[in-house]
């Protein structure tokens, strides 16, 4: 455990004294922008029909294969910093920056009304590196897509992408 914090240590310290630090503005992380921070006032159960949904929202992220369930996400980058290091003809980086991420999930009964709305929201860190062309990236916290809609409430499983 004492030789992970110490090669962690050297790590942050060499970024910090030879990679450039960029810092990152807040930004959408490719995400729609209508999914509000509570289930829409319009949505009520037992009255709102999927039309009225999709006329209001839009195409939905994820949807049942059997139509039964639509999901909404949303993310946004509270913006972070990026280090760039860059040596003979190599380069390479490091991204850390906080992300907030929500996701509208409803449930339509046979006839194709609500039967149920709820909104998750998450925030937690992003991370993203690499070097040369080779890199990665941190999952988000919350399944903005729905792939997990089907384990979490016991649903029909989601449309392939």
């Amino acid at each position: 455990m004492r030789a992970c914090q110490t090669a962690l240590a050297i790590l942050m310290a060499t970024l910090l004294l030879t990679a450039c630090p960029v810092p990152i503005p807040p930004h959408s992380l490719g995400t729609r922008e209508n999914v509000a921070d509570m289930v829409p006032a319009f949505i009520q159960e037992r009255k709102t029909t999927r039309e009225d949904v999709f006329m209001r929202l839009g195409e939905p992220d994820a949807v049942a294969i059997d139509d039964s369930w639509v999901v909404y996400g949303y993310g946004k980058s509270q913006g972070g910093v990026a280090f760039v290091m860059a040596a003979g003809s190599g380069a390479g980086g490091v991204l850390v920056e906080g992300a907030y991420y929500r996701r509208l999930i409803i449930r339509f009964d046979p006839n194709g009304v609500v039967a149920f709305a709820t909104l998750e929201t998450k925030a937690c860190p992003h991370y993203a590196g690499g070097v040369n062309s080779q890199g990665g990236e941190s999952y988000p916290c919350l399944d903005i897509w729905g792939k997990d809609i089907p384990a979490k409430f016991n649903w029909p499983e989601k449309r392939p992408d």
